[in-house]
């Protein structure tokens, strides 16, 4: 994870075996939400849960999933989340989502993004999305004032 990140923004999640790291930015309007290596069911409902609580505080549409380090999500984990967790988390932002995803080096973890993304609009839920290899370019991208 970038060191700018924990500079410029409130820390509002770690897991306990830090697997799951967030940060709200107020600056510039987003949440950055960090996986690394194997992420527990736990772990990933207990992080997604309280950054709903969170979002009714700042109630940004913008965020970054950095999964680049992520190795492994559980299938129930997934599945929560294109059920549970999006329907919510769109409605608190409004319909109006931006969501930047640095992609996983992990092939599986990839093509389950992929597979997630492309479902959520038949789900109704209608979000931009924006694709990133590099951390670097995915956060200048969503700090571009010329992006709102």
């Amino acid at each position: 994870m970038l060191a700018q990140i924990k500079n410029k923004g409130e820390k509002i999640y770690e897991s306990e075996d830090k697997s799951v790291l967030m940060y709200a930015i107020p600056k510039f309007g987003y949440y950055y939400l960090y996986s690394i290596g194997k992420v527990e069911m736990q772990n990933y409902k207990e992080g997604y849960i309280h950054l709903l609580e969170v979002a009714k505080k700042y109630q940004f549409n913008k965020v970054i999933f950095s999964l680049k380090d992520l190795t492994y999500t559980p299938l129930r984990g997934r599945a929560w989340f294109a059920t549970y967790f999006a329907p919510l988390f769109y409605k608190l932002a409004d319909n109006d989502l931006t969501v930047v995803i640095i992609k996983p080096q992990n092939k599986f973890e990839a093509v389950t993004i992929d597979i997630i993304s492309n479902s959520l609009p038949k789900m109704g839920i209608n979000v931009r999305t924006q694709f990133f290899e590099d951390e670097e370019k995915a956060i200048k991208w969503i700090e571009n004032p010329i992006f709102d």
